[in-house]
């Protein structure tokens, strides 16, 4: 990751742009203070012995 220059500001729309065109966005981004927040389901599946070998 690129190391954030925190005088970079740009409108949305000129984001969306920019992103849109597939543009590094890094420069605009301040990931200093992000969670990761992972809700976790469990869950259980029975498949059919058929279906297990293939």
């Amino acid at each position: 990751m690129k190391k954030q220059n925190k005088n970079k500001k740009i409108t949305a729309e000129e984001f969306d742009k920019k992103f849109d065109v597939g543009e590094d966005m890094w420069d605009f981004l301040d990931v200093s203070k992000a969670k990761v927040h992972r809700k976790i389901r469990r869950v259980n599946i029975d498949f059919p012995e058929k279906l297990e070998h293939a």
